[in-house]
């Protein structure tokens, strides 16, 4: 559990831990993956910019801003919507996958009870834990799936 973050399961710390999950194959796999890391980026960031485009005029959706200067590798695309579990089920029964990445903020976890605060000690952290929702995001991610994905957030939304 240390070496994972203190995790017992997913997204359940129980204590702070570290970041010590890499073996030896995931190394290797990792220094072949290398010389793609750059088109990849690249890729995610140009599928960020398409998302945008395709949702910025749905005002039911928080968007995550797109920098103009530097860059970003939009790892994830998290969206914040007020009635995520109903928009993530008509997601799913259309064929979209999505995920709560983080369902816990921060300074709710187990890990920090010992600070003693309160979720309203918290609130916008405590707030956006109910309301992100990651969309598909990979490299390969074509512009038809991204508007298929938008038409789908536009009828529900």
């Amino acid at each position: 559990m240390f070496a994972n973050h203190g995790q017992s399961s997913r997204y359940a710390h129980k204590f702070e831990g570290i970041n010590s999950r890499m073996d030896g194959i995931q190394a290797a796999v990792l220094n072949i993956k290398l010389p793609h890391l750059a088109r990849w980026s690249s890729e995610r960031y140009k599928n960020a910019q398409l998302y945008v485009k395709y949702l910025k005029h749905l005002e039911k959706i928080i968007l995550p801003e797109i920098p103009q200067e530097g860059s970003h590798v939009f790892h994830l695309f998290v969206v914040r919507l007020k009635n995520r579990n109903e928009i993530m089920a008509k997601l799913e029964a259309q064929g979209v996958p999505t995920v709560i990445h983080y369902p816990t903020a921060l300074p709710n976890l187990e890990a920090y009870k010992y600070l003693g605060c309160q979720a309203n000690d918290f609130p916008i952290a405590t707030a956006f834990q109910d309301e992100i929702l990651s969309l598909p995001m990979y490299p390969e991610l074509s512009e038809s799936e991204i508007k298929y994905i938008a038409e789908i957030l536009s009828e529900c939304a």
